[in-house]
């Protein structure tokens, strides 16, 4: 199976050779070849392509996206960066040997497709804050639930009898983490 850094540079070269357009330093449309990286490979956050002045070969910057939360409903089970876009299948993801990502089970019918929008950036940001300020405090989250009630985010955490309610809509997770802590130590 070819590399990463393979498979990127030989889409790249295909894209490139795709076009007459594109054997030359004066027509070529460098802006399409990025995008075009970017729609074949969703899990991209930027493709650049830039063409050297004395160089005969284009130069291809890329930069893979941030994994942050794998999202699980009835379409599957999906990988998303830090801006919420769907990168890809969790069962692509494997190959990626990627860290261990919070689980989120989706209840409220988003629809999952790679290279969309699925979650608002606010919103995994949220959710990010919340578990590394749990983690920070040794409480681990068994499991987090996006209902079907618009902007909340239920998280049961392992060993207690109750979950929390967190409201996507009041950007303000440490806040909300807090009040959960102090209400947990106040029981």
């Amino acid at each position: 199976q070819p590399s990463t850094q393979t498979k990127y540079a030989a889409a790249a070269d295909k894209l490139l050779h795709s076009s007459i357009w594109n054997h030359n330093k004066l027509t070529i449309n460098t802006s399409q070849v990025s995008r075009q990286l970017l729609e074949q490979f969703p899990e991209l956050a930027s493709a650049s392509v830039t063409i050297p002045l004395v160089a005969h070969r284009p130069i291809i910057y890329i930069q893979p996206a941030q994994a942050a939360v794998i999202l699980i409903n009835n379409s599957g089970a999906y990988v998303l960066d830090t801006s919420g876009r769907t990168l890809l299948a969790a069962t692509n993801a494997a190959s990626l040997q990627l860290p261990p990502l919070p689980i989120i089970n989706d209840q409220s019918g988003l629809k999952l497709q790679p290279g969309r929008q699925a979650l608002p950036a606010a919103d995994i940001g949220f959710i990010q804050t919340v578990v590394a300020q749990l983690a920070a405090k040794h409480i681990t989250v068994s499991l987090m639930t996006l209902p079907a009630a618009a902007s909340e985010l239920d998280v049961h955490l392992s060993g207690q009898p109750f979950f929390a309610k967190f409201n996507l809509k009041n950007n303000d997770a440490l806040q909300q983490v807090g009040t959960l802590l102090a209400t947990m130590a106040q029981l």
